[in-house]
């Protein structure tokens, strides 16, 4: 960083991946700018992040796998027996 000496590249995307997160950061947002006014480096990387964020966001969650036979059936005493070297490991 050049005009701000407190302020390293470190922390300014870690305030900037809060931001694109929604949180709020630690570091006052005219800091974080004034840092990005004079860094090449973190203007790029704020837009790659900018970028993956949108992209993650834009992919609906998976189906989970479904446990619910597995789950009762060890609840109720049906579930398959261990296999033996789960007994050795334990």
């Amino acid at each position: 960083m050049r005009n701000d000496p407190g302020m390293r590249c470190e922390v300014t995307r870690e305030s900037l991946s809060a931001r694109l997160d929604g949180e709020r950061p630690d570091v006052l947002p005219q800091q974080i700018d004034a840092h990005l006014d004079s860094c090449r480096a973190c203007r790029n990387w704020l837009i790659d992040a900018a970028v993956q964020t949108r992209r993650l966001a834009s992919i609906p969650p998976g189906e989970g796998p479904d446990l619910v036979d597995k789950i009762l059936a060890s609840i109720h005493g049906d579930a398959p027996p261990r296999q033996r070297w789960m007994r050795v490991l334990r």
